[in-house]
């Protein structure tokens, strides 16, 4: 098995280039998808200010692939932003299978295991469903895409990061400055105490300013 540097420098080689080849054909990436806008802003209007979470569409290009998950959070935020893009990127390394997400406009990326994705369905779904890329729908959606990240100081692994969502707390490292890597989940039913506990909490106070009452999303990055 390859070592935790040779893993760390593949991950951030090949996230790179997904990147740069997606910065460079984005319109390529995005084009089957906004063909079907006339579709998505029907089913919008006719929902009111409901949020919206659409089928993913899958593109490869230059023998990268891309699935593009669509949201809309109702009409008056469709009016103003449009459609919602959450992109995402799965590749293997070394046999195991990871999933590049992109953020913060494409300036940092954060990497999932399929292993994460797996424990997220056994810890917060409750159930048997096998992986399939609407598992990572499934979790964008529950997360609303927000999470807080923590440096921790942790005793045995070193750039160790703990981030808090709406759901539980994520547990990973960090590979380069812009690249993040979360290998396991943590469910919010089963953190009793502890630092995972403590991260989600902290988090937790952090997004009381980014939902109303009903937990609808009132503040975005743009």
């Amino acid at each position: 098995m390859a070592d935790l540097e040779v893993i760390n420098n593949s991950i951030k080689s090949f996230c790179n280039m997904a990147l740069d080849n997606l910065k460079c054909n984005i319109n390529i990436v995005l084009r089957k998808t906004v063909a079907k806008e006339k579709i998505y802003r029907r089913i919008i209007l006719k929902n009111g200010e409901q949020t919206i979470f659409f089928k993913s569409d899958e593109r490869e290009c230059n023998n990268y692939k891309y699935i593009v998950y669509v949201k809309s959070y109702g009409k008056k935020d469709y009016t103003k932003r449009g459609l919602i893009f959450y992109i995402v990127t799965p590749f293997t390394l070394f046999g195991k299978n990871y999933y590049i997400y992109y953020v913060n406009n494409f300036n940092s990326m954060v990497v999932y295991t399929q292993h994460f994705f797996e424990r997220y369905v056994e810890r917060h779904l409750k159930d048997n469903k096998s992986f399939s890329k609407d598992i990572i729908g499934l979790y964008l959606k529950d997360t609303d895409c927000i999470m807080a990240d923590y440096n921790i100081n942790h005793k045995r692994y070193n750039n160790c990061v703990y981030s808090s969502t709406l759901i539980g707390t994520c547990c990973g490292r960090k590979v380069t400055n812009n690249i993040i890597l979360y290998s396991t989940f943590i469910s919010k039913d089963t953190l009793e105490k502890g630092e995972k506990k403590i991260i989600y909490d902290k988090g937790k106070e952090l997004f009381n300013d980014v939902f109303d009452i009903n937990g609808k999303r009132i503040k975005f990055l743009n």
